[in-house]
């Protein structure tokens, strides 16, 4: 006895509805990509080392405290760079690091870390504070040469673009910032005249 024409239909219907699904499911298959871990490292240009040495530990110092960091892409895009990968966020205070130590003379001061989805990342933003006054010497009373801001001061955030920061997946994308302390500081009688410089070096991926 033959099903009537309906049931045949609905089956029928209901069999293409499935097919369907299976395969609109095969078509929108889609693996999110592994991300890769951008990192940003201080460099420091400084050629007056007669004057003011490059040092281990804090024999001489020039404070330089870190508020923010993002890499960033058109769009308004930010990656906020945080100090290590397991960092929730920065010191409420920022973060301060030495321009005169060794670290810094050699790349190795890292300001910023974040896993990144890959792409292209076009822009470099960062708050950076001078703290106003290098420190010399060791002991308890070291050289202190003010440091003096034009007017009006130079800003403390800086944006600097256009880039290519190349982020690919599960790999690592190290980009060098530097700090030219020959222009940045500009010699006066028995002051430091305040002309912050910075640009990015080099890009790396490993």
């Amino acid at each position: 006895m033959s099903m009537p024409f309906r049931t045949v239909l609905l089956r029928s219907l209901v069999g293409v509805i499935l097919s369907m699904m299976f395969i609109s499911c095969d078509q929108l298959e889609y693996v999110s990509p592994t991300p890769g871990i951008v990192e940003v490292r201080l460099r420091v240009k400084n050629s007056r080392t007669d004057l003011m040495p490059f040092a281990g530990g804090d024999t001489n110092y020039v404070p330089l405290l870190l508020r923010t960091m993002h890499v960033t892409q058109p769009g308004n895009v930010k990656l906020v760079l945080l100090s290590d990968l397991h960092a929730i966020r920065r010191n409420p205070d920022g973060d301060l690091y030495n321009g005169l130590s060794t670290l810094a003379r050699d790349s190795a001061i890292i300001l910023g870390q974040a896993y990144a989805p890959p792409g292209t990342f076009t822009g470099l933003e960062f708050t950076l504070e001078w703290v106003g006054v290098v420190f010399l010497g060791s002991g308890f009373f070291p050289a202190q040469i003010p440091i003096q801001a034009t007017i009006p001061p130079a800003p403390a955030y800086n944006n600097l673009e256009p880039l290519s920061i190349g982020v690919r997946e599960n790999q690592f994308t190290r980009v060098t910032l530097t700090l030219d302390l020959d222009s940045s500081l500009v010699q006066r009688t028995e002051w430091f005249e305040l002309h912050p410089r910075y640009y990015v070096s080099s890009v790396q991926n490993f």
